[in-house]
């Protein structure tokens, strides 16, 4: 694994899931770590794994909170990395999807990454750093029910690319990893019982190549590997971490 000693690392969504495995990749590789989230209790609880971790309470939707977060992992006039990983999943239909749902997806994946990234620019800039974004499988393929949560990882995709032209003659690298199906807490927040969500998940793990949901410590590796000084040639790529899921959806 890369070092990141003396490096600065801002995660958010870092206090669950894939945001937390890959905070706790980077505080174990020396970084100096802030997470965000909104949910206070949960940021507490995931700074309290390693000291190199610290947490940050707010929304990324919103620009002054966005700002802060950004102003709070650059305390020392440094910022390393940015991994955009806060994110909503939500179901809608496109005959009586929830307004409210559509918004906040476009809010949090889309304006909430864009909000971040602004405010940490002229740090990576001076760093000559990284940005990593968290986009998703469904970006590529038609997603009935879920569009707009799939429109928004696309909208996740192209921004990458575009960043990745804008900031290469600052020495800014953009990328983006793409997870396929993977065991995390979002089940458990779309509402419905558990005995459908379990078929749910056995019905993405029997159609990919590699029979198995992800883990968050899969899209963690290689995270930070496309951070590191290690992938100094990799700009503007969109990375499938998914079992094999774009190639079946080709078929």
């Amino acid at each position: 694994m890369a070092s990141f000693d003396g490096k600065t690392v801002l995660v958010t969504g870092g206090n669950s899931g894939i945001g937390e495995a890959i905070a706790l990749r980077f505080a174990n590789a020396g970084a100096k770590v802030v997470i965000t989230g909104r949910r206070a209790d949960a940021v507490e609880t995931t700074a309290s794994l390693h000291r190199n971790l610290s947490g940050f309470v707010g929304d990324v939707s919103n620009p002054e909170e966005a700002a802060l977060a950004v102003k709070q992992a650059a305390v020392n006039g440094r910022l390393d990395v940015l991994v955009n990983n806060a994110g909503i999943y939500g179901a809608t239909p496109l005959e009586g999807g929830s307004n409210e749902t559509i918004r906040s997806l476009y809010e949090i994946n889309v304006f909430g990454l864009t909000f971040v990234t602004e405010a940490a620019v002229p740090f990576l800039k001076e760093a000559k750093g990284s940005i990593v974004n968290i986009s998703s499988v469904v970006a590529r393929y038609p997603s009935p029910v879920t569009s707009h949560y799939a429109a928004t990882k696309a909208a996740v995709d192209s921004l990458t690319r575009s960043w990745a032209v804008e900031l290469a003659p600052y020495g800014v690298r953009v990328n983006a990893v793409s997870p396929g199906p993977v065991e995390t807490p979002i089940f458990g927040k779309v509402g419905l019982p558990e005995d459908v969500v379990a078929q749910v998940k056995e019905n993405m793990r029997t159609s990919l190549l590699v029979p198995r949901l992800g883990t968050p410590d899969d899209i963690a590796g290689w995270v930070i590997h496309v951070a590191s000084p290690e992938s100094s040639w990799v700009t503007g790529q969109i990375l499938g971490v998914d079992g094999g899921a774009f190639l079946l959806s080709a078929r």
